[in-house]
């Protein structure tokens, strides 16, 4: 046993029992006597980390949560409380070791969802009432030799809040939606647990982290905070390190080590300083550490994504290879950052500009994966994220009702070039500011940015998910009666709390105010087209048509969306077979955005598309309809750019199986729009442009991101029309050439070709909804070689298709799609061709489906006439029995029979 440091884990198994039971759905407020739905002292096995609900679930009594209609049914393990035990040993010499040798023994909760006592052989020990917050406590005088007992009390996080609102002096607005419970703005827990408009209620209840007794006389590295200086980055491309280290007790016998690699693991420091100085218990002290011919950390697109890493540890001695009594590691990625909102002729920017170059962020907006946070698998967060940096993103907003995410989130984020835009855990609603509610969110404030704050990913801090704009707006009565209070509370959370926090916290931090908002003091509307983040939801939740995007002029657009379906195979897993329609009992139940619901969904179909008559095909038409939609707003904003700068589509991922705005399946498949995304992110794009002004113009614009590199882009356009029914090239319009220059303050968007639908169509022989227009962009040699040269990935060309007409009104000819096998290869992946027959006709939004999970290199596609294309599956998990006859291929014409 180690004689500074002895670690006693309390995961595992534990049992637990219904402390008080309630059930409103039959009535039983808890006041009765009334025993649980159980029995009476039903001892239940548990597993932590875990959720009550997880528990009941493996002990078979209760089903699936996420099948069928169950939020009201299982109403009643939210609104109970529940007590946890563990017994656990610490043996006549153990506990000798302990009371000899270590000064300190503490418990560390690292995660308890949320309001709960704490009680070690039955001595109140705690009280915990943040589930964002690391709680640590002093036990060494309830510990006992031999046989220990730790109980962890948790009450129904529904009785809560509604105390909390009864008993504060007025009431506190917040969004509601179906099957929700009220007051969630009262308690600081994942607020999408209380349901949410593309989610469920069920409240899970547990200690979903690690729970255990570390015993030490050795001080904790209670800080290691990191700053970057990059000032003399220009002059010699060194950039300087400045950590700050913060004890939890003096350094009375041992020292402090630190060490730090390149990206190829070779020692480039190392310092051992001994802190015995009392200052060392606070903040502020500074070691420096400088790094010559820094290699910049750059966001996904922009360059490559090295980390360093820096290793803090005690050790008892001087010597270098000395053993760590306790250490801490930390990944670093050099890079300045930082968000540019001043004054330009339009009004302000709103541009994140890492290593000096403006980035356009594109990306999208991220909820929890789960509802139940334990069963998220870091395969699952890898997955997602890697889809994401595959589909071109570089940018992704954390969103504020959900949870601060695992370390091994922000990690594959460094990884993979994905900016954080990161918000605090408040959305939708108002807050109290009683005393004991701020010092909650401080501790919550300081412990986060204190946790990630080091992070390469990490662009922004942003207060709110749209709870200024319910201020600006008025958006619930309380407020239009009393604006000036609500005003006052929101002011006393954001700006006197968590702003001086964060900036105390984490030195160079930036802080937004809300999402969306014009930034602190610049009051107005917040959906400004002149400045700030907007978020846009004039054609979902308006039923705007698509054209409406076109319309918009913002800077950044931090959130837009539009909804589809999941695809059937997975609807199929959580409803009943009678009940795959898009108006039936279960379906409406599942859709959790009211207005315009599923009968948007049906509807926009109808205005799109010829309705088809089998479930499977009516999923699909919703997902290529979902992907249009999000195709045409984030095309027009990427051609706006430098005046636009952002967009982040709402949503990437999705919490349960139900129609939603995500691009990626609950269970991780790609929808249509994950696919369109990896086109209309590429970092060269070729698009088509309408204006609403002039219905008969149409534009072709190029636009790229490739400011972070110098060369030239040079290379032709060439644009044909074909016809629907035959395949063939009914008319070559043009060739042009184009040169353009890609470095930091070059011009990145433009037009290359303004033409005339008038004279495009004028002269042939069939009306429009025969033809469709393709535009593709050829890059010359020496724009390839410069590319290779530059480690830049490269398409060799770059279509993008125009279709004249609504899509229902497009003459399509049955075509006929073969698949062929390349066989399986590495990592289970499995390669075969798609091939258009030779007496085929242009087959559109070419779709492959498996009912195997896991996602494909490419899907939703055009495939000409005598023309193949090489896809690659890949598998959820390796399946080396994998076959051709697994996959199916259909595409846009086999809804019209």
């Amino acid at each position: 046993m180690n004689s500074k440091y002895f670690k006693i884990d309390l995961c595992g198994e534990w049992t637990s029992i219904i402390e008080k039971y309630r059930n409103s759905y039959n009535g039983d407020d808890g006041s009765s006597s009334g025993s649980s739905i159980l029995g009476s002292d039903s001892v239940i096995s548990s597993i932590v980390p875990g959720e009550i609900h997880m528990d009941l679930l493996r002990n078979n009594l209760i089903s699936d949560p996420y099948k069928g209609e169950k939020e009201l049914l299982y109403r009643w393990i939210a609104e109970s409380d529940w007590r946890f035990i563990k017994n656990f040993d610490i043996k006549k010499e153990e506990w000798d070791h302990i009371n000899q040798h270590f000064t300190i023994a503490e418990l560390v909760c690292q995660g308890i969802d949320t309001i709960a006592d704490i009680v070690i052989n039955g001595q109140q020990v705690a009280r915990v009432e943040n589930m964002f917050v690391e709680f640590k406590f002093d036990i060494k005088k309830y510990l006992l030799v031999d046989r220990n007992k730790i109980e962890v009390i948790i009450y129904s996080p529904e009785r809560y809040c509604k105390e909390q609102s009864q008993k504060y002096q007025y009431q506190v607005p917040e969004w509601e939606y179906p099957n929700g419970v009220h007051h969630r703005n009262f308690i600081r827990k994942c607020e999408c647990h209380f349901g949410w408009d593309w989610g469920p209620c069920f409240c899970p209840m547990g200690i979903y982290k690690e729970i255990f007794i570390q015993c030490r006389t050795v001080p904790l590295l209670d800080k290691v905070k990191i700053t970057q200086d990059h000032s003399k980055y220009g002059q010699d491309q060194s950039v300087e390190l400045k950590i700050d280290i913060t004890l939890s007790e003096i350094l009375s016998h041992d020292y402090l080590s630190l060490s730090i690699f390149d990206p190829d693991e070779k020692l480039i420091s190392s310092i051992i300083v001994e802190p015995k100085d009392p200052s060392w218990v606070k903040s502020n002290n500074l070691v420096t550490i400088n790094i010559e011919k820094a290699n910049l950390w750059w966001p996904n697109g922009y360059g490559s994504q090295p980390l360093y890493r820096l290793e803090t540890s005690i050790v008892s001695s001087k010597e270098k290879s000395e053993r760590s009594i306790i250490k801490t590691t930390k990944y670093i990625g050099l890079r300045s950052i930082q968000v540019d909102t001043s004054k330009d002729a339009f009004g302000s920017k709103f541009q994140i500009v890492v290593n000096s170059v403006p980035i356009f962020a594109k990306g999208s907006d991220w909820i929890p994966a789960d509802h139940f946070l334990t069963r998220i698998e870091k395969s699952t967060i890898k997955h997602l994220l890697s889809s994401a940096k595959e589909s071109n993103m570089n940018c992704l907003r954390l969103w504020g009702g959900g949870v601060y995410e695992t370390d091994h989130f922000y990690q594959l984020c460094d990884k993979y070039g994905l900016l954080v835009w990161h918000d605090f855990m408040f959305g939708c609603a108002l807050y109290p500011t009683n005393k004991e509610f701020l010092e909650n969110v401080k501790r919550e404030v300081v412990y986060q940015v204190n946790r990630i704050g080091h992070h390469a990913c990490i662009a922004l801090w942003c207060g709110s998910n749209e709870s200024e704009q319910a201020i600006s707006e008025k958006l619930w009565d309380p407020i239009k009666q009393c604006p000036e209070r609500y005003l006052l509370d929101f002011n006393k959370l954001y700006i006197e709390t968590i702003q001086p926090t964060l900036s105390n916290t984490l030195e160079g931090s930036f802080f937004w105010l809300s999402s969306p908002s014009n930034g602190v003091g610049v009051w107005g509307n917040t959906n400004d087209d002149t400045q700030g983040d907007t978020h846009y939801w004039a054609v979902w939740h308006s039923d705007m048509p698509f054209t409406q995007y076109l319309k918009s002029k913002s800077r950044f657009l931090s959130e837009f969306g539009f909804q589809s379906l999941p695809s059937c195979k997975n609807l199929k897993t959580v409803v009943g077979a009678n009940e795959l329609n898009i108006t039936s009992t279960e379906m409406e139940n599942r859709q959790r955005s009211p207005k315009p619901g599923n009968v948007g969904i049906l509807k926009h179909v109808g205005l799109h598309f010829r309705v088809p008559s089998d479930f499977e095909h009516f999923c699909y038409v919703t997902q290529i309809l979902q992907a249009i939609s999000i195709k045409t707003g984030c095309e027009h904003w990427r051609r706006m750019k430098p005046y636009c700068m952002g967009t982040l589509y709402w949503q990437l991922n999705d919490i349960w199986v139900g129609p939603s705005w995500s691009s990626i399946e609950y269970n991780g498949d790609w929808k249509a729009l994950q696919y369109f995304a990896k086109h209309f992110y590429n970092p060269l794009l070729v698009s088509f442009a309408e204006d609403l002004d002039n219905p008969d113009q149409l534009e072709i614009w190029i636009t790229h991101d490739y400011n972070s590199f110098d060369f030239m882009l040079n290379g032709e356009l060439v644009i044909q029309i074909y016809d629907l029914s035959n395949g063939l090239v009914e008319k070559e319009i043009s060739s042009h050439s184009f040169s353009i220059e890609t470095c930091q303050h070059a011009e990145s968007s433009k037009v290359l070709a303004p033409l005339s639908k008038s004279v495009l169509f004028g002269d042939l022989k069939k009306h429009r909804g025969h033809y469709i227009i393709l535009a593709k962009l050829q890059l010359a040699r020496e724009t390839i070689e410069s590319m290779k040269t530059l480690h830049i990935s490269i398409n060799h060309s770059y279509e993008n298709v125009y279709y004249p007409c609504p899509f229902k009104q497009l003459v399509l000819k049955k075509t006929k799609i073969t698949l062929s096998s390349n066989g399986v290869g590495i990592k289970g992946q499995f390669n075969f061709v798609v091939e258009s027959q030779e007496a085929a006709a242009v087959a559109l939004f070419v779709w492959i489906s498996t009912d195997k999970d896991g996602h494909f290199s490419d899907n939703g596609f055009t495939l000409f006439k005598s023309s193949t294309k090489k896809i690659t599956f890949y598998p959820k998990s390796k399946d080396s029995s994998l076959d051709i006859t697994d996959f199916k291929v259909y595409s846009l014409v086999d809804t019209f029979m």
